[in-house]
C-alpha cells in the first residue's frame, strides 16, 4: 500500500494500452511512465531492456525486480500473455529496498493479472492481425555503381578491368540484398478468456497464442500461454485461492544479432547472385582465381538455425 512506501509509485494506465498490439508487457511501458525507459531487443517476441530511472550498475545487473501476483517471477517478460494483466504498479525509488531488500535496487514492477468479478461469467476474446514491414535501408550501389567503381579502382592499382565490367552502362541493377533478406513480416496474437464470481468465488481463465515473423528471413517467435485464476472467501477469516500460468515459447533468431545476416547483406556485393541457374543457393564470386565477398546472407539466413 502506498502508505508504507515513501519513494515515487507510478502507475501504467493499461487503459490506453489496451487498443494497441502490444507483444509483451515492456510495451506497455513505452513513454508512459516518467523515469521508465524501455528498449526493443529487435528479435520477434523479445522484451528488450527495461530500465528504472536509468542504468545503476556498470559490472552487475539493471534489471528491476519483478512481483508477478505477490511472487518473485524469474522468467522472461516475453513469456507473460499482456491481456492477462490487469494492473502495473512500479516502484521507482530506492526506498524500494526497504520492502524488497537489495534486490529492489534497480526499482520494482509489480504485476497484477486479473481476476473475476460478480455477476454471470462472462467471455471475452481479444486478437489481432497485422504486417510488419522494414522501416528504413541504406543506400548502397547498384551493379552499374559497383562496376565503375570497380573500374576505377583497377585503373588506380594498374590492373586489368574484369571483362564483364567493361561496359557498365549495359548492365542491369545487380541483386539488391537488403530487398534478399528482409521480408514483409506477418503477426497476429489471439487471446480467449472467461471470468466471473459467485458465492464468494471469483474465477479467471484464459489461452492466448502469439505468432510473430521477423522482418530478417530466418527469423520468428510464437508462444502458447495459459493462466488461470481462482479464489474463494471460505469463511470470513479464511481466503484461499491459486494462480497458475503455464507457456511455451519458441523462437528462431537465427544469425539476426550482431555480424549476422544484415551485416553480411551490407557487405555482398550487387554482381553476387542470390540463386544459380538449377536453383541452389550461388556462392560468392570467383575473379582470377580469387574469392571476392562472402557467404551467401540467403542461404546462411534460411540453412543455419539458431532455436
Amino acid at each position: 500500500s502506498k502508505r508504507n512506501v515513501t519513494g515515487s509509485i507510478a502507475k501504467v494506465d493499461l487503459k490506453d494500452v489496451s487498443d494497441m498490439p502490444n507483444i509483451n508487457i515492456g510495451q506497455a511501458f513505452r513513454g508512459r511512465v516518467a523515469g521508465v525507459t524501455f528498449k526493443d531487443g529487435g528479435r520477434p517476441g523479445q522484451s528488450g531492456a527495461l530500465l528504472v530511472r536509468g542504468p545503476r550498475s556498470l559490472s552487475g545487473g539493471n534489471d528491476p525486480l519483478i512481483i508477478l501476483d505477490g511472487m518473485y517471477y524469474e522468467g522472461s517478460l516475453d513469456d507473460i500473455n499482456p491481456n492477462d494483466i490487469q494492473s502495473i504498479d512500479i516502484l521507482k525509488d530506492a526506498s524500494a529496498t526497504a520492502i524488497y531488500g537489495s534486490r529492489g535496487a534497480n526499482g520494482v514492477v509489480i504485476i497484477t493479472t486479473k481476476r473475476g468479478r460478480n455477476g454471470t461469467a462472462k467471455i471475452n476474446y481479444d486478437g489481432y492481425y497485422g504486417v510488419q514491414t522494414q522501416g528504413k535501408f541504406l543506400d548502397v550501389m547498384n551493379l552499374q555503381q559497383y562496376a565503375a567503381y570497380e573500374n576505377t579502382l583497377a585503373d588506380e592499382f594498374g590492373l586489368n578491368r574484369r571483362a564483364e565490367f567493361a561496359d557498365p552502362t549495359k548492365l542491369g541493377p545487380g541483386t539488391n540484398w537488403q530487398d534478399a533478406i528482409f521480408k514483409n513480416a506477418r503477426q497476429q496474437s489471439h487471446t480467449l478468456s472467461i471470468s466471473g464470481a459467485k458465492d464468494g468465488t471469483d474465477y479467471y481463465v484464459s489461452g492466448g497464442y502469439f505468432d510473430q515473423d521477423g522482418t530478417v528471413i530466418g527469423s520468428d517467435f510464437n508462444r502458447y500461454s495459459f493462466h488461470a485464476n481462482v479464489n474463494s472467501q471460505v469463511k470470513t477469516w479464511f481466503k484461499v485461492g491459486s494462480s497458475i500460468s503455464a507457456n511455451q515459447s519458441k523462437e528462431n533468431i537465427g544469425l539476426g544479432n550482431s555480424y549476422g545476416i544484415i551485416y553480411n547483406a551490407l557487405l555482398q556485393a550487387p554482381d553476387a547472385s542470390v540463386y544459380n541457374a538449377d536453383g541452389s543457393f550461388a556462392g560468392p564470386v570467383v575473379v582470377n582465381g580469387t574469392v571476392q565477398g562472402g557467404q551467401n546472407p540467403v542461404q546462411e539466413a534460411l540453412s543455419i538455425t539458431n532455436s
